[in-house]
């Protein structure tokens, strides 16, 4: 099973349609049935993200199961990782907004190392 089809195992698994995951995930209309090889990495974040449930080792890699069973207990009993008592209080756009920050930040981060890149290529010249 590929990474795309993966994908589509989770998206049936959640009960929401393509368009919805991608719209959650900050992804282009389409992104997934165009997707080629996988995601790049600033979208896998993205995905990570919204559904901290979904075992990365599994939707990359096939390996595992398809959920993180230390997400699953932890949300079941609200609790996090620590023990400590959780609740969510965050909407979809809440979600999203911080989809866009994070993406804006790794845009950021890029564009800084492709200048100190040329940066060095030029030093030698």
């Amino acid at each position: 099973m590929t990474i795309k089809e993966r994908t589509y195992s989770f998206i049936e698994y959640k009960g929401i349609t393509v368009k919805k995951f991608e719209e959650l995930c900050g992804l282009s209309n389409g992104y997934i049935s165009s997707m080629r090889k996988g995601f790049g990495t600033d979208k896998l974040n993205n995905v990570l993200t919204m559904f901290p449930e979904l075992n990365r080792e599994w939707l990359l890699y096939g390996e595992g199961e398809m959920l993180n069973p230390k997400v699953i207990q932890n949300n079941q009993n609200g609790d996090n990782i620590q023990g400590h008592s959780v609740t969510v209080n965050k909407t979809e756009k809440d979600y999203l907004e911080i989809i866009k920050r994070q993406s804006e930040q790794l845009s950021k981060s890029q564009e800084q190392i492709d200048r100190l890149l040329s940066i060095i290529e030029n030093f030698g010249k």
